[in-house]
């Protein structure tokens, strides 16, 4: 996003390395709780209640997360004018639809159960691109073309 004045830009710029040095330690914090609550799986015995505490660190902490970047993008808003404002508005449009499919879309395709195969444009299991149906392996360079 372009600021057609020096003295907007560089308050952008401010405002943008201030959020990240607040939000790099919540992310760094968000990663340890999940680190922790992935290794729980491994654990011989866990308890649901430590699991559950696991899993509100990860939430509260990712809520906290949100609530800065709405925060920031608000500070950055008050900062634009009428044509900034909307062209915000669509950037943050499309930060959203590649974070998140758009709402009301439908639940995802599930993954298939071990032995079966999705359809295909040409039947259960298809693929385009080859004889038998199956995607190619990536060739390795070097390696000889095998079809």
């Amino acid at each position: 996003m372009e600021f057609s004045a020096p003295q907007q830009a560089e308050q952008v710029r401010s405002l943008h390395q201030q959020h990240f040095a607040e939000i790099n330690g919540l992310q760094r914090q968000i990663h340890e709780a999940r680190q922790r609550l992935s290794e729980a799986i491994f654990q011989e015995e866990v308890g649901d209640a430590e699991i559950q505490d696991l899993a509100d660190q990860v939430g509260e902490k990712w809520s906290l997360l949100e609530i800065k970047r709405f925060e920031h993008f608000k500070r950055i808003e008050a900062l634009c004018d009428s044509p900034q404002k909307d062209r915000l508005k669509t950037l943050l449009e499309g930060v959203l639809t590649t974070v998140a499919p758009p709402m009301g879309t439908g639940p995802r395709e599930p993954h298939p159960q071990p032995g079966q195969h999705r359809m295909g444009p040409r039947g259960p299991g298809s693929h385009p691109d080859t004889p038998n149906g199956r995607p190619r392996a990536p060739r390795r360079r070097g390696m000889p073309n095998d079809s």
